[in-house]
């Protein structure tokens, strides 16, 4: 505006800045300190330009004007990256979205005040920290939760499970998620995925949490049957896996203590040994699905 050149402007703009600090630190200018320091505590590190230009219209100045200006400089001074302003001396809106990632991997499913807090202690002030959190492009709130948020059904399904705390059932995944996903397709999600496994006749869980596999009713009571070492009474049997597998019909259970694998005698159950006679197999046309094809081969 004055006609100077530029390079000049570059060479002299030292200078020009260190008179204004000079200027600030005279007791006739102490109160502009003292309003940059009351609007720095106001925005935090990180803000919007919105949430700037209120402040600054409470201090009744325009952000528009060079006094507006000032005194935002030296409450940051902030670099503008779209609707934020990120100060020279706190976090950038990519830092704290990685911050907030960082305590999701911890947590899983932590709530608002956990990544309000973890944003505190980057001095984002409150109210700029929801719009921080909300902005995160991979997190999703249920409730008071948060939990990541990925693009293909087994991260969805991965997240409900860590929001639920607890084994599952695909239509309750499937309810949690909402119209983005179905039943047959929280299913089709578990999949061979390494990260789930089954916990009981109908529900499925994380393998990270340690669960005993659920591999049918006859795996349950084999292995309990080689726990014990020798025959136990089917009435144990039958309580033991109710109470572990609730969904699992009682019913069930006791139809496969009846398969060949096993000997039930007097009560009592037990793996066949290798000197077990072989149970009496009814007639083929008694057995329903067997079917002679026509070739002298009974399917």
């Amino acid at each position: 505006q004055l006609g100077v050149s530029h390079v000049h402007v570059q060479r002299q703009t030292p200078r020009a800045y260190a008179r204004l600090r000079d200027l600030l630190a005279e007791p006739a200018h102490v109160a502009v300190g003292d309003y940059a320091a009351t609007l720095r505590a106001r925005l935090g590190s990180l803000t919007q330009e919105h949430d700037a230009r209120s402040e600054l219209d409470e201090l009744g100045l325009d952000i528009a004007t060079d006094h507006g200006q000032l005194l935002l400089h030296l409450a940051g001074p902030f670099t503008p990256n779209d609707v934020w302003l990120e100060s020279a001396t706190g976090p950038t809106l990519v830092a704290a979205h990685a911050v907030l990632g960082a305590v999701v991997a911890e947590h899983k499913a932590p709530t608002t005040a956990t990544l309000h807090a973890a944003l505190t202690h980057l001095h984002v002030a409150a109210p700029v920290a929801t719009k921080v959190i909300d902005a995160h492009p991979t997190l999703r709130r249920f409730g008071d939760q948060w939990v990541r948020w990925g693009s293909d059904n087994a991260d969805k399904v991965e997240a409900v499970l860590h929001l639920l705390g607890k084994p599952a059932t695909p239509a309750t995944i499937a309810t949690t998620i909402g119209e983005e996903i179905t039943e047959q397709s929280t299913r089709n999600a578990f999949g061979n995925d390494p990260r789930f496994a089954r916990a009981t006749k109908q529900t499925w869980g994380l393998r990270e949490w340690g669960l005993r596999e659920y591999t049918g009713v006859y795996a349950e009571i084999s292995t309990r049957l080689e726990a014990a070492g020798q025959p136990v009474s089917i009435t144990a049997i039958v309580d033991e896996i109710k109470a572990a597998l609730p969904d699992v019909a009682e019913s069930s259970i006791r139809t496969y203590l009846s398969a060949p694998g096993f000997v039930v005698d007097n009560g009592m159950i037990r793996h066949r040994r290798e000197g077990d006679p072989w149970p009496k197999v009814a007639p083929l046309n008694t057995i329903r699905g067997a079917f002679h094809d026509g070739t002298g081969t009974i399917r």
